[in-house]
């Protein structure tokens, strides 16, 4: 993840989905850019931001 936020990447992480995060470590996730979502938050944006994986052209 430092590797990646180094070199700007979007960092999106879920807590609930990894073993032995703590307060501490999700607060240093925080300090270099990662954003922390529940699930939903997560599915949410996904579905806000994603283009769909079909246009009207192969639907048939």
């Amino acid at each position: 993840m430092y590797e990646a936020s180094e070199r700007d990447f979007r960092i999106v992480l879920i807590p609930e989905a990894v073993s032995g995060t703590y307060d501490r470590g999700r607060e240093e996730l925080e300090n270099i850019g990662v954003r922390l979502m529940n699930p939903r938050e997560c599915r949410d944006w996904f579905s806000e931001r994603r283009p769909s994986a079909f246009t009207e052209n192969d639907a048939g």
